[in-house]
């Protein structure tokens, strides 16, 4: 088993990581795989930090009436299902 610890600033990046642990002023305010973490939406914006791109069409598609499957958070996978 290897493990890479990666620290970023770019969201996109760490939407890739199997886990992710968020920092807001040295505290750790969220943890977890990138989907229990991406979509808590307001203590993302209350640490100055936005949502991947994939989480936020996902989250305008579904505005729109258009529900993707649970496991929809990456663009390929998104791209296959509003394919079929």
């Amino acid at each position: 088993e290897l493990t890479i610890l990666s620290i970023t600033h770019d969201i996109e990046e760490a939407s890739q990581s199997d886990r992710v642990l968020v920092l807001d002023q040295g505290k750790l305010i969220l943890q977890g795989t990138p989907k229990e973490v991406f979509v808590c939406k307001e203590e993302l914006k209350k640490a100055n930090l936005g949502i991947p791109f994939a989480y936020a069409l996902r989250q305008e598609l579904e505005n729109r009436g258009i529900r993707l499957s649970e496991n929809a958070y990456d663009l390929a996978v998104m791209e296959e299902e509003l394919c079929q």
